[in-house]
């Protein structure tokens, strides 16, 4: 199971509680390279904003105010608010995972900073699904970017459509990329 409790968002991007979701996918003790990932990107962005909000109090709180949700009205926004707020949201004009670091990251591990470091790289876009392959994942183009990525996603593979369009950061670390903060819903065409 990792570290994310049973009756927390699943790290997928489902929106679903993790028990009713990849918990069900993986079995004890044998988690995939992609939940490896979702599990230490839950750990580490809780870890950056736990940090954020005793280094730059009320600067760091003021992301509430700048993300467009509700995210306390509405907690199923937190699945993007948190990376949002760790890669995008500044302080001092310089995004908090640029903070976090440069002071704190020669003390991490190398796995924990090479996630953080593939966190920066990452961008949020407007990501297309062009192809489904059910129980594995989507092929995804950035509308923005023109970028494409096959994301390993069990669930989304289950849930997105074709032409279907999501706000999300797409990570790329160690040859897999995953969904790491999504939307909750897709977005109308209008949109």
């Amino acid at each position: 199971m990792g570290n994310i409790g049973r009756n927390e968002p699943c790290s997928c991007g489902s929106g679903k509680k993790y028990k009713k979701c990849c918990f069900l996918k993986e079995a004890p003790g044998e988690l995939s390279p992609r939940q490896r990932l979702h599990d230490m990107d839950g750990r580490l962005l809780r870890d950056v904003a736990r940090w954020a909000a005793g280094r730059f109090g009320t600067e760091f709180e003021a992301a509430y105010d700048e993300y467009p949700h509700d995210v306390e009205a509405d907690p199923i926004h937190y699945q993007l608010f948190i990376p949002w707020s760790c890669c995008h949201f500044r302080v001092r004009e310089r995004p908090i995972i640029d903070w976090f670091l440069d002071e704190r990251g020669r003390n991490l591990p190398l796995t924990d900073r090479g996630w953080l470091e593939s966190q920066r790289r990452a961008w949020l876009g407007v990501w297309e699904v062009t192809a489904s392959k059910p129980g594995h994942g989507v092929q995804v183009t950035d509308l923005l970017t023109g970028e494409k990525r096959f994301v390993e996603e069990v669930s989304g593979s289950k849930t997105l459509g074709v032409r279907d369009a999501i706000l999300a950061r797409v990570v790329d670390h160690d040859g897999i990329a995953v969904f790491a903060g999504c939307h909750p819903r897709t977005l109308p065409p209008g949109e």
